[in-house]
């Protein structure tokens, strides 16, 4: 789908939004379709991207890493590949330096998570269309928010709960576990919501979080 908003003379550049969730492409439609903003466009996963990508030639792409039976990761260099002049700039809900570093080798030029202010997202796409790097706020500032966090026990977790937790945190796909496990894409979804539910995660954000806390992934 295609936006048209104005632009300032001498400041019009195009970004293309790719995420599945419709609540987040309106949030940033809100806060980038202004007047003397960018022309929007929007794709709900990342083969529609592609097209798009190719066909529109988008400046900045604003890519999320999770979508369902896709790894948004490996679609970094695919997006780079169809338009070598279009940067890609993460936004998403993994909060990893690990992550972040691997999404920046893969090709990306930034990366924001969807727990840092807005104001850093404005900030990234400024950053990344001069050909900057852009790292988020939660990334750079890791350590304090895992020091902040109160223990929880992990107990009640299986061995294969355990398992499914740890490499969650580690940015993994449902797919990605699926074949390292040697199981079912149904049956990881089934130990993930049951993780959630047991330890009352309200995200994947928090968990990731507990698991720093425990010490079971290095910051």
């Amino acid at each position: 789908m295609r936006h048209k908003v104005g632009t300032m003379p001498g400041s019009h550049y195009a970004v293309l939004i790719v995420d599945d969730h419709p609540a987040i492409r309106l949030a940033l439609h809100h806060l980038l379709g202004k007047p003397g903003g960018p022309t929007l466009y929007e794709a709900a996963d990342p083969n529609q991207a592609l097209f798009l990508t190719s066909r529109y030639k988008p400046d900045i792409v604003i890519l999320d890493l999770t979508f369902p039976d896709l790894d948004g990761m490996e679609f970094i260099a695919k997006i780079r590949r169809a338009c070598p002049n279009s940067e890609v700039l993460i936004f998403t809900m993994h909060v990893l330096p690990e992550v972040a570093q691997k999404a920046i080798r893969e090709g990306a030029r930034g990366f924001v998570t969807k727990l840092d202010p807005l104001s850093d997202l404005v900030a990234a796409i400024n950053a990344v269309r001069t050909r900057q790097f852009f790292l988020s706020h939660q990334i750079t500032h890791l350590s304090a928010m895992a020091s902040s966090l109160k223990p929880q026990e992990a107990d009640q977790l299986s061995s294969r709960e355990l398992e499914i937790v740890k490499a969650l945190a580690r940015g993994k796909s449902n797919r990605e576990i699926a074949a390292e496990l040697r199981l079912s894409m149904r049956t990881i979804e089934f130990y993930r919501a049951r993780v959630m539910r047991k330890m009352k995660f309200k995200n994947t954000s928090e968990l990731i979080r507990f698991a720093i806390r425990m010490g079971w992934i290095e910051k």
